[in-house]
């Protein structure tokens, strides 16, 4: 049981060399090869994580319980504080510098009225 859960986790890196080589990495099917990919894997290294644990000390479910929560948490983390900080880095990376410099300034108070509009 242990050798079949460590040879179900498969190589991320190698799946993402062989889409790039066959130009599919930016497209739909790519983008779902690699998503199920890394599914699989997560859930490949929480099995393996509790198969070893069988292997070791044998099954009890307090150590199944704590793979359980400690993936649960892990997902938590990279979801709720992750994702947001990553989001927020790669946001500010793709803003032009010059626009975040003149973000930053505080702008002049406006007037309280929108300045004519050109006669024609």
């Amino acid at each position: 049981m242990l050798l079949g859960t460590a040879l179900s986790v498969s190589a991320i890196p190698v799946i993402a060399k062989i889409l790039t080589e066959m130009g599919l990495l930016h497209r739909n099917i790519g983008q779902l090869i690699l998503a199920v990919g890394s599914t699989n894997d997560a859930v490949a290294w929480v099995l393996l994580s509790v198969t070893s644990s069988m292997a070791t000390v044998g099954l009890r479910s307090d150590n199944v319980a704590a793979a359980l929560i400690a993936t649960v948490g892990a997902i938590g983390v990279a979801v709720f504080v992750l994702k947001p900080l990553i989001g927020r880095c790669w946001t500010n990376s793709r803003t032009p510098r010059r626009q975040r410099d003149t973000s930053s300034r505080s702008a002049p108070p406006s007037s309280s009225h929108a300045p004519p509009s050109p006669r024609h």
